[in-house]
């Protein structure tokens, strides 16, 4: 038997905070507290991109603009990313619910149209989140450039 399986699980919040550490350096935020508070009070997470793409949201947006990974141009981008999580995982309840395999109108058993959609919409996921260093091959090749001293998003909260 293997070693190290009684090793505490590391909680998701945990893990991202170590990510962000390892990729942009530090247990510092670049972006002090009340900055980044009035920046994530004036970018709520849209209602049109679901109940799991605005957890994403809510859970990812603060250390990507507090890390200055996320800048305003960005939200598109970080949208879609959201967007195409929340169509991934309502895309997983409906497999979870129905089955690889659905009758067809004829009674003829046929594939889940929902496998389609979840990987279309994996793949559109993986190719944003690459964007913002959100997978392991893009940590490695991403490259911060800092800021000029510019506020990307100072028109938001002032």
């Amino acid at each position: 038997m293997q070693g190290g399986h009684n090793k505490k699980l590391m909680s998701n919040e945990d893990y991202m905070a170590k990510v962000m550490r390892e990729v942009w350096g530090g247990d510092e935020k670049k972006i002090d507290k009340e900055t980044l508070d009035k920046i994530l009070e004036a970018l709520p997470a849209p209602e049109w991109i679901g109940e799991y793409g605005r957890a994403l949201w809510n859970e990812i947006l603060p250390r990507l603009v507090a890390f200055e990974v996320l800048k305003k141009n960005d939200l598109p981008v970080f949208e879609a990313l959201c967007s195409n999580y929340d169509l991934y995982r309502r895309a997983d309840d409906e497999i979870t619910a129905q089955g690889l395999v659905v009758e067809g109108d004829r009674g003829i058993l046929k594939k889940n149209p929902a496998v389609e959609i979840r990987e279309k919409a994996w793949k559109s996921f993986l190719s944003a989140a690459e964007h913002f260093g959100l997978t392991p091959l893009a940590r490695s090749r991403l490259q911060i450039i800092p800021s000029e001293g510019d506020d990307e998003f100072g028109d938001l909260i002032d």
